[in-house]
């Protein structure tokens, strides 16, 4: 079999759901090594990929990020934030449940229900 030509395609993905096909193609001389050829195609194309896309691939990478930990939350003062906000009945029966094992939450629980039944 005698080889005259040899192509190399390459689908590149540029972001979300594009793609940028590059394909090349290239005659062979007589005494040409074929993986040699195909080689040198496939650097050509990412290198023409690459030089069409640098502002893609210029954000890739490290980058360096002031990360503040966060305080640990505390859930009882958060439940009764929210235990405090409910302005009915029917709202502040969502909070009964997670109320009822704790003293702080329970008593604030009584309250609050006591509160919104008095206002009526």
């Amino acid at each position: 079999m005698k080889l005259t030509e040899i192509s190399y395609r390459r689908l590149f993905s540029t972001g979300a759901y594009e793609n940028q096909s590059i394909e090349l193609t290239a005659s062979l001389s007589e005494n040409e090594d074929t993986l040699n050829a195909y080689t040198q195609l496939h650097k050509m194309a990412e290198e023409l990929h690459y030089s069409k896309n640098a502002e893609m691939y210029d954000q890739r990478g490290t980058q360096v990020r002031d990360i503040v930990e966060d305080k640990p939350i505390d859930t009882v003062q958060a439940t009764l934030y929210e235990i405090d906000k409910c302005q009915t009945i029917d709202e502040l029966k969502g909070w009964w449940l997670v109320s009822k094992g704790n003293l702080t939450l329970s008593g604030a629980y009584k309250s609050k229900e006591k509160q919104l039944n008095d206002a009526k």
